[in-house]
C-alpha cells in the first residue's frame, strides 16, 4: 500500500485525514508556556479563541525527526511505501526533520516532497495525491504529478485586518494605522516558498473580487478540485463560495477553516482560495 503523509499546516483535520486514508503529522503550537499539538489537543476553535485573547502571538514549531521516524517505521514494517508532502522548507524545518528520519532508516521506500506551500494549498496537493493513489497510480506517477503541480499551485489569502501582521513585526504600527484608516486588505500568496503580499485591496468586496478575477484569468485545471478557506468565519467562507459559484466555478471540494500556520498572521476573518492551474 502507498501511504500519504502530510503535516497539520495543510489544514487537513484528523477527521478528514481518516476519510482520505492519509496521515497528518502535527506541528507544535505554543502560547507563552502552553504547548499544544495542532489538530490533536488544540482545535481551530480553541486556537482562534486564544489568538484573540493573548497579548503575544503564538509560535509554531516543526515536526521533529523522532516522530517521523516512528511513523515511517510503523508503515515500513507493514511493507508499505510512503510519500511525504510537507510544508515549504522556507517556512519550517519539517521537511528537514522528515529527511533526517528517512536517512536514519536508510529506506528507498520513502519519498519526501517539499511542497513549497502551506495551508490548504498543501492540503490540495495532498488530497490530489491521495485520490491518485486510490485510483491505482504508482509512487512514481504520484510523485511526478505532484512535483509538476507545485509551480502551478496558487494560494491567495485576503486578510481581514492588519492587526496580526503588525503584532508579528511584518509591518510597522504606522503602516498598519495608515492601512487600516484607508480600509486596505492585503492579499498574500506564496512566492518561491515564502509568504508575500501581492495586492492591497481597498475594502473587503474588492479583495474578494480580485481573487475571483485571478481565478478567471488563470483558471483551475480541468478535472482537479480546488479549495476555499476561512479563518474561523464560516459565514465569510460561504459568501466567497457563493461568489465563486455565481462566477461559474463548480469544482470547489471543501470550504475549510485555516489553521494556526496562516491564522497566526492573518487573524480571524481572512478568506482564501487554493487551486492548481493549467
Amino acid at each position: 500500500m502507498i501511504r500519504i503523509i502530510t503535516d497539520s499546516s495543510s489544514d487537513i483535520t484528523q477527521a478528514r485525514a481518516k476519510e482520505l486514508n492519509i496521515e497528518v503529522m502535527p506541528l507544535t503550537v505554543r502560547f507563552d508556556e502552553e504547548v499544544y499539538k495542532s489538530g490533536i489537543d488544540i482545535t481551530d476553535d480553541m486556537f482562534y479563541e486564544k489568538l484573540t485573547t493573548y497579548q503575544n502571538l503564538p509560535t509554531t514549531a516543526q515536526v521533529n525527526p523522532y516522530d517521523f521516524e516512528e511513523k515511517f517505521k510503523e508503515f515500513l514494517d507493514q511493507g508499505d511505501e510512503i510519500i511525504c508532502i510537507l510544508i515549504s522548507s522556507c517556512l519550517s524545518g519539517t521537511c528537514q526533520s522528515a529527511t533526517i528520519a528517512k536517512d536514519s532508516l536508510d529506506s528507498d521506500k520513502i519519498t519526501i516532497i517539499d511542497s513549497l506551500n502551506v495551508c490548504s494549498a498543501l492540503g490540495l496537493l495532498t488530497i490530489v495525491a491521495a485520490k491518485m493513489r486510490d485510483n491505482g497510480a504508482s509512487v512514481k506517477e504520484i510523485t511526478d504529478a505532484v512535483n509538476a503541480y507545485i509551480p502551478k499551485l496558487h494560494l491567495y489569502v485576503a486578510l481581514e485586518s492588519l492587526e496580526y501582521v503588525k503584532k508579528g513585526g511584518r509591518i510597522s504600527p504606522t503602516v498598519a494605522f495608515v492601512g487600516s484608516t484607508l480600509g486596505l486588505h492585503p492579499i498574500v500568496s506564496l512566492i518561491d516558498g515564502k509568504i508575500e503580499v501581492v495586492k492591497k485591496a481597498k475594502g473587503k468586496k474588492a479583495a474578494a473580487k480580485w481573487m475571483v478575477t485571478q481565478l478567471a484569468e488563470l483558471p483551475s485545471k480541468e478535472g482537479l478540485p480546488m479549495l476555499i478557506g476561512h479563518a474561523h468565519d464560516l459565514e465569510k467562507g460561504n459568501a466567497l463560495l457563493k461568489q465563486l459559484e455565481e462566477a461559474g466555478i463548480t469544482n470547489i471540494l471543501y470550504n475549510v477553516c485555516m489553521g494556526p500556520t496562516i491564522g497566526t498572521y492573518s487573524g480571524p476573518g481572512a478568506i482564501g482560495i487554493f487551486y492548481i492551474s493549467d
